[in-house]
């Protein structure tokens, strides 16, 4: 005869089995059903259009990185290239070299323009389809894809300094080929007569030699706002 202990205890011991029957039997039904799912023509569907969803989202994202790195590449070296012309806005310059400040800030296009007066220039952007962009718009289009905290430093003296590049005929004179320079806006004349070239400052007669020659010269390196981009550029130059 069994205890009161011993009953409870195997009644115990066979409720326990009867759950662990249960749940094994609700685990694989539910296994079951899951893998009859997939090998449902609806579940084949589904699981194809998720698989192939996604490796074309990854392909289509993977496209877009290599389209934009492409992009922001070509900006990058438009506008590395431009800053190549504009580091010599300090320099003393000729005539075509001071064309070539103007282009390289708004872009080789505007050399077409009549009002320019650009016969001759050097300057031409790296790549044809930005030509027709400033050098802000250029700036503006990497820091889409690069977000450097110098572009915000440049384009703020780049705009600084537009008034000065605007007004490149402000800045002009001349220089001799004894590397006299001549003040600005100083008429130089020929005397058919004596056949020699003559200026006057403050009323005073000034005779160039018969062998000397001279050019149009640029310099704006006195602008505090030229001198500050120069400087913000060398700075980037070094950084890069």
């Amino acid at each position: 005869m069994l205890s009161e202990k011993e009953k409870n205890r195997i009644l115990l011991e066979e409720q326990y089995r009867s759950e662990i029957k249960k749940k094994l039997d609700k685990d694989s039904k539910e296994k079951f059903n899951f893998f009859s799912f997939l090998n449902s023509n609806f579940g084949s569907f589904l699981l194809s259009t998720i698989i192939v969803g996604s490796i074309s989202f990854i392909y289509n994202n993977h496209q877009d990185n290599i389209k934009n790195e492409e992009i922001r590449s070509k900006l990058f070296t438009e506008f590395s290239h431009r800053l190549n012309t504009l580091e010599s806005i300090t320099d003393t310059l000729s005539e075509y070299q001071s064309k070539d400040i103007y282009l390289a800030y708004y872009g080789s296009n505007i050399g077409s323009d009549p009002k320019i007066n650009a016969s001759y220039y050097n300057f031409r952007s790296y790549y044809p389809e930005y030509s027709d962009y400033t050098i802000i718009k250029v700036l503006d289009e990497l820091s889409k894809f690069d977000n450097d905290n110098r572009f915000i430093k440049l384009k703020t003296s780049l705009i600084e300094a537009s008034p000065v590049i605007i007004n490149l005929g402000q800045s002009w004179f001349y220089q001799i080929n004894s590397s006299v320079n001549l003040p600005n806006n100083v008429a130089i004349k020929f005397n058919s007569i004596q056949e020699t070239y003559y200026y006057s400052i403050d009323g005073n007669l000034n005779i160039l030699d018969n062998n000397d020659s001279f050019k149009r010269l640029w310099y704006v390196g006195n602008s505090d706002e030229v001198y500050s981009l120069s400087k913000i550029i060398e700075e980037f130059r070094a950084a890069s």
